[in-house]
């Protein structure tokens, strides 16, 4: 078989064309996967971010509604002690929420804004007390829950219809939330 100049010449030039057309092909189909997974992790992250600023944009009661322990996000204005009291029901709880956070809480009384912190469950056993001479309501609702304002709790648990009228001695199952 006999070829000539002409039949090489385009022999070579169809070779050269699948050539740079496979070439074209991958470097396209290449590009296209790399766009696909940079919108796919674009994409992850944007989702994980506004998650977290859902998350952070949720109040106490919102967090705390999925039961304890619960992940919340200080905001401007928060305190341990307003933290707490949302969460729990009373201020005085606020040192377990520091206990809980010393990792995270540098100074319990200057809470960072954006701070992530775990609020702890509590739990609020009912405790047995005699009262002692000169004992009242208020300063065993002190002493027990550190909350005099529970006095009238006290006084309804027990069954107290006189509250000025505790004897010492008397026993009393107090209740503190």
């Amino acid at each position: 078989m006999k070829f000539n100049e002409n039949t090489i010449s385009n022999l070579l030039t169809v070779i050269i064309f699948i050539l740079v057309g496979a070439l074209l092909f991958n470097y396209f189909r290449s590009i296209n996967q790399a766009d696909r997974q940079q919108t796919s992790s674009a994409s992850t992250a944007e989702i994980a971010q506004i998650e977290e600023q859902i998350q952070a944009s949720k109040t106490v009661e919102e967090v705390i509604s999925g039961g304890f322990p619960a992940q919340y996000t200080v905001k401007q204005g928060d305190s341990l002690w307003k933290i707490a009291q949302d969460a729990y029901g009373t201020g005085y709880e606020w040192n377990q929420i520091y206990e809980a956070n010393q990792a995270a809480i540098s100074d319990p009384d200057m809470l960072e804004v954006g701070t992530k912190i775990t609020l702890p469950e509590v739990k609020f056993e009912p405790v047995e007390y005699t009262v002692a001479p000169g004992d009242n309501l208020w300063n065993i609702a002190l002493k027990t829950c550190h909350n005099g304002f529970l006095w009238e709790k006290i006084a309804s648990d027990n069954n107290i219809s006189t509250p000025n009228l505790i004897e010492p001695g008397q026993k009393l199952i107090i209740k503190c939330r």
